[in-house]
């Protein structure tokens, strides 16, 4: 039977997160990039509202010049209440680009005539209607369709002799009110070209920020890495390793420092050396020294405890036991000071 292939843990997972999120290059781009992005983002953002505003604008402007010419070139008709008289200027302002909704009302609030390429407009709210009326002022509002598609709507008083630059005298009679539906089509088409200008100069830009935090990462962290393997060089026993970064800021400080360091520590571990040196050759010479005459004196009371073999009394022999234990001692000692020379040599 198969055993179950073992289950990966939530450790497995945040193993290789750790190590992305602990590189020291990776948090030198980070702020980078973050800043970056967050710079194109709002470039983008500023952009985007300046040109919806300056859109907005020119869209209104238009909105109020095409509904004053309507309020103007109807007074007789309005008058009249006459929808033959009104349909020559109604006409010419639903010909016009982006109209969609042409209407002249009475004082009353009821239509006179209109055109429309829209359905279910909605009635004008008596209070908007009492404000036209009253104030005698050109009304704009922006909105939205069912469909979801942008209008503004034009509101203008129709007023009996009205003239281009009496817009304002309240002498004069409204007897009516014009009303356009203008679409926001070319604003929304701007709003989408910008936005999707603001797309790829925000991918471009990223391109770029990774790119420029890359080069700014490797110039601040190969130095660091130079470093880090100079102690791990040197940790290793190498100490002839020297770092050359041709730097005058911190770093190069801090490597100018680092082979000073390197070079001392290399000269005292080569005086270290040679007096290990010359302590390994004094105790072997030492050892050779004193191994002759230990074995000279060994042999010769050999030699005379042989000659006088049966002729020494106990006490002798209790003196020439002790000199055989001394001596055996002494060569135990030299051995060992020559294993320590040999030890010494050989590293």
């Amino acid at each position: 039977m198969d055993k179950a292939s073992p289950k990966k843990g939530l450790s497995d997972f945040c193993v290789p997160c750790l190590f992305f999120l602990r590189s020291f290059e990776i948090r030198i781009m980070a702020p980078v990039i973050s800043m970056v992005l967050l710079v194109v983002f709002s470039m983008t953002m500023v952009t985007y509202i300046m040109e919806r505003e300056r859109v907005s604008g020119a869209i209104d402007h238009l909105a109020r010049i095409l509904v004053r010419n309507l309020a103007t070139n109807s007074e007789v008709g309005v008058f009249a209440e006459n929808a033959d008289y009104l349909r020559p200027p109604i006409d010419a302002i639903f010909n016009e680009d982006h109209v969609l909704f042409v209407a002249l009302y009475n004082q009353a609030g009821r239509v006179i005539a209109s055109r429309s390429a829209i359905l279910n407009v909605r009635e004008v709210p008596q209070r908007l209607r009492n404000r036209i009326m009253y104030k005698r002022s050109i009304i704009t509002e922006f909105g939205r369709l069912k469909k979801g598609r942008g209008i503004v709507t034009a509101y203008a008083p129709v007023v009996l002799n009205l003239r281009h630059e009496d817009m304002g005298n309240r002498k004069s009679r409204v007897i009516g009110m014009a009303r356009l539906i203008l679409s926001t089509d070319l604003l929304d088409r701007q709003m989408r070209d910008v936005l999707l200008g603001g797309f790829w100069m925000f991918f471009l830009f990223s391109i770029f920020g990774v790119a420029a935090s890359v080069v700014i990462a490797r110039k601040v962290t190969r130095p660091v890495m130079e470093l880090a393997n100079g102690a791990r060089r040197i940790g290793m026993g190498d100490l002839s390793k020297r770092i050359v970064l041709k730097r005058s800021d911190e770093i190069g400080q801090l490597a100018r420092d680092f082979n000073t360091m390197a070079e001392k520590l290399e000269s005292r571990t080569m005086e270290l050396r040679r007096k290990n040196q010359d302590m390994e050759s004094f105790l072997y010479s030492m050892s050779h020294d004193l191994k002759s005459p230990l074995a000279s004196i060994k042999g010769l009371v050999q030699l005379l405890e042989r000659v006088n073999a049966g002729k020494l009394d106990e006490k002798s022999m209790h003196y020439i036991d002790r000199i055989h234990v001394n001596c055996d001692w002494m060569q135990e000692l030299i051995a060992g000071v020559l294993k320590l020379s040999r030890l010494g040599s050989s590293r």
